[in-house]
């Protein structure tokens, strides 16, 4: 960071006018939490240069970060009207609508760039990603698969993965996360995810002790650099709760908490770490905020990691309600 910085800052001594400088250090600041100094390096970005599209797109992202969901969603859209054909614009936009718990409104900026860029492999993953959370399944895992067919990249291995995890095909999961880790080693979100998915395969069990504790790691190394970032503490929750370090989850699942309380995937990671703790009604009261902040009905009830708390009438009178 002190480094990528430092660079930036020399940049500035050459051309203090130089609008992408700011938008680099921008999206610097960005990734480290200083969130409102993001915002300002962006802005004078589009001072300096009005219609700069990749400083709209930063600040929509600062915004986004900031929780101003309005404020996110009418800068990604100055982006988009700036140049209407930009592939970046309209996934940011995408972005905003999936991570906003919108996937069907995701779902057609999607396919836009997917028409754009037919032969790439990201495009074909957030086109899945947005059938994923959309509650098609099987038509995600066959979106990603044909992200496969025209480059098997570490993503696609892990989507299609989730995807056959969600569909409780545990088997045919595994090799495609370690096909996945292989390409990523140090993404502690594929470490998890082969600590669940060996989680439920009862031949197999003991090797999700590793996968949780590597995926730990790697994560300590992320909140080393950004100690703000809330789904991280979550998913670390998660992890520390399925190993049964109960003090350890507890104080990770509050943290994220403490950051973002209306995460819904912060709730999300709450959640399943208290099913694995036996806290089922702190469990509950975890997933129907994610729930009502809107994460996706039908991904709560596919989730292996809470089928304990499935068996509740009360879980089973909130999905009633949502339905």
């Amino acid at each position: 960071f002190k480094m990528a910085e430092d660079a930036c800052q020399r940049a500035l001594t050459l051309d203090r006018r130089a609008p992408s400088v700011y938008v680099a250090l921008g999206n610097l600041y960005l990734a480290s939490g200083q969130v409102e100094q993001a915002v300002n390096e962006f802005n004078t970005a589009i001072a300096l240069k009005p219609k700069f599209v990749e400083a709209y797109l930063g600040l929509g992202d600062a915004y986004l970060a900031q929780g101003q969901l309005t404020l996110a969603e009418e800068t990604y859209r100055t982006a988009l009207n700036s140049q209407s054909d930009n592939w970046l614009a309209q996934t940011k936009l995408g972005n905003f609508y999936f991570l906003t718990g919108q996937p069907n409104k995701a779902i057609p900026y999607y396919h836009r760039i997917a028409e754009l860029m037919p032969d790439n492999t990201r495009v074909l993953s957030n086109l899945g990603a947005a059938y994923f959370v959309d509650g098609q399944f099987q038509l995600a895992v066959d979106t990603w698969e044909r992200g496969l067919s025209i480059n098997p990249t570490g993503l696609t291995y892990a989507n299609v993965a989730t995807g056959l995890f969600l569909l409780k095909r545990y088997e045919e999961a595994v090799p495609l996360y370690h096909k996945a880790v292989e390409q990523a080693p140090e993404d502690y979100q594929l470490w998890g995810n082969l600590g669940d998915v060996y989680r439920h395969l009862p031949e197999s069990r003991e090797m999700s002790g590793p996968m949780y504790r590597n995926a730990i790691k790697l994560a300590e190394n992320r909140l080393a650099v950004n100690a703000s970032d809330a789904n991280t503490h979550g998913l670390v929750g998660h992890y520390q709760a399925a190993l049964g370090e109960r003090e350890k989850a507890l104080a990770s699942i509050n943290r994220a908490l403490e950051l973002a309380p209306d995460d819904v995937y912060v709730n999300f990671s709450a959640a399943t770490a208290y099913v694995s703790l036996g806290e089922m009604e702190l469990a509950m009261a975890a997933l129907e905020k994610a729930l009502d902040n809107g994460f996706p009905m039908h991904m709560a009830v596919a989730d292996a990691n809470l089928e304990q708390l499935k068996e509740l009438p009360r879980f089973e009178a909130a999905m009633a309600r949502r339905e």
